[in-house]
Order: structure tokens, then sequence, then C-alpha cells
């Protein structure tokens, strides 16, 4: 019987043909390797399913690939991600995104260590151009750290500009 995996990093789909491929990669290239990866296209018109299924195919004990029939609908990629997670920890991430490289063996030290319920971490983002830029807000870790969950989520909420999406 397999083991239920660490992490599982879902990933929401929607007309990334351009991007996905470079997301998938970026999620495989870990020296981490207890994590499964969720992937689930949102109704694409575009060449995203088959990407994902090609993907599927070269990696099938890493990824599992699930397709929503049209019409979209707003977050149930998502939602639907999630509820087919395995993992112990879930990482959600939209296919346009791209992950650091060896994060997952860092986010496993973390929850190790501190048996964290849950991890924050920053972002860059690489704009396109006519794209708005999101900009990621510096975190005081002494008000989030080893502080009541409800103190920790005030601090969140009242800082300007936190970005709060669910990758």
């Amino acid at each position: 019987m397999k083991s239920r995996p660490m992490f599982s990093i879902c990933i929401a789909v929607y007309n990334l043909e351009k991007y996905i491929a470079e997301c998938l990669e970026s999620t495989l290239d870990q020296q981490y390797d207890d994590y499964e990866i969720v992937v689930v296209d949102n109704g694409s018109t575009d060449r995203s399913i088959q990407i994902c299924r090609e993907y599927q195919e070269r990696y099938p004990k890493k990824i599992r690939f699930f397709a929503l029939p049209q019409p979209t609908v707003i977050v149930r990629a998502h939602i639907y991600a999630v509820e087919q997670a395995q993992g112990k920890y879930i990482h959600l991430i939209d296919g346009d995104d791209c992950v650091a490289k060896n994060y997952l063996l860092r986010m496993h030290q973390i929850v190790t260590e501190k048996s964290s319920d849950m991890i924050l971490g920053t972002f860059e983002c690489i704009v396109e151009k006519g794209a708005s830029n999101y900009m990621d807000v510096p975190l005081d870790a002494s008000q989030i750290n080893n502080v009541p969950y409800e103190a920790a989520l005030v601090y969140l909420l009242t800082r300007p500009y936190f970005n709060r999406y669910v990758w």
C-alpha cells in the first residue's frame, strides 16, 4: 500500500498552454521526493489539456491529472484539486506560476522542526508586457511565528497590500 505523501502540490489550469510546461518542470525539479502533483484543468480550450496529459504520461507516479468539463467556473479547479489531494500538507499554485528549486526540501525542514500547521511564503512577480505587477509585502516573523493563531491572523489582515491569494 502506498503511503500518504508529505505534500500535495495542487495546480489549477485554464488556458495556460504558454506556461504550464514551465510550471510543471519547476515543480518536478526538486531534490525532495515525498510529494504528489495534482493538476486540474478548468475547461481549457487551448492545448493545456494535451500538455498536462503528456506530463502525466511521462511522470505517472508523480502527476495525477483531471480535466473538468465546460463551463469554466472560478475556483472550481482549486477546490477539486484539494478534494483529490492525498498529502499531509497542501500547496496551491496556478499553472502560470513557477516554484523555487528545492523549496519542498525547505518546507519539509520547517514542518519537521516546528510542527507547523501552515507555512507562508514569499513570491516574486515577473511582469509581462501589459500586465499588472503584484508586490510581495515584507512580514515581521515575530508577529506570525509562535504566536496564537488569532494574533497572527489579525497581523496579516492588517498589513497594507498583503496579497490574500490561494497560491
